[in-house]
């Protein structure tokens, strides 16, 4: 429950005049406020949303159930695609109330013409039609081997990282293609990469993920002996 005349109450008025509804959460002392972007309700796991709060840059902390007066501190806002964060608004040190409509505007239009696809999102898409999970690292997917396997080279798991050294979360108009490679144990590449793109010019997100997919399917079916489809 926002307590009234903290930051997050004020953000959810502000944001109610136009339309829109908020939801608090909090952990580990620290609180922010929810704003599913495919309904009214609680953002459930895996769901699009976004993350607003305000962060008190003195005292590296993040909160919506205080005032944001007499604090060092702005309201900002992540995109959660519901797999991975990014940043998306920053707000600019001005007096809380100019601070607060700025960024309930901002969110409002963010509401009403939503991000373009990122080249991740494609990427995860296509590994899930083949039952692959991969999971995020710093700039790339980790995809293990079978818990069985036994590669004769040593590969313990593959790294899906995008050609040019793109961020894996680039828009996907934009995307250059993803480049595969095996991994030991101890994190050294082995070989040549399983899948590589020159990453010199665009290609069609959708297909060269689906590529990935089908590449890896066939690799790991050879340790689990079926087709993973």
């Amino acid at each position: 429950m926002l307590a009234p005349g903290s930051a997050g109450q004020q953000m959810a008025d502000a944001l109610a005049e136009w339309g829109v509804t908020v939801h608090h959460d909090e952990d580990a002392g620290n609180s922010w406020l929810l704003i599913n972007l495919d309904g009214d309700d609680f953002p459930g796991i895996g769901t699009p949303h976004l993350v607003a709060y305000v962060y008190d840059w003195e005292k590296d902390a993040l909160f919506v159930d205080e005032p944001l007066e007499g604090r060092a501190a702005t309201w900002r806002v992540n995109f959660n695609n519901g797999r991975t964060e990014a940043p998306v608004f920053t707000g600019k040190r001005t007096d809380p109330a100019t601070d607060t409509t700025q960024c309930a505007a901002f969110i409002a239009d963010y509401l009403t013409a939503p991000p373009a696809a990122t080249a991740d999102g494609v990427l995860l898409d296509a590994l899930e039609t083949y039952g692959i999970t991969a999971k995020p690292d710093v700039s790339c997917y980790v995809v293990p081997l079978p818990a069985a396997a036994a590669a004769a080279d040593g590969t313990e798991y593959l790294t899906i990282s995008g050609s040019d050294d793109a961020t894996i979360d680039h828009p996907a108009a934009e995307h250059r293609g993803w480049t595969v490679w095996r991994h030991s144990a101890n994190g050294e590449p082995i070989g040549d990469a399983l899948l590589e793109h020159p990453g010199t010019a665009s290609v069609d997100c959708v297909t060269d993920s689906v590529q990935v997919a089908e590449e890896i399917a066939a690799y790991l079916a050879a340790f689990t002996g079926s087709r993973l489809s």
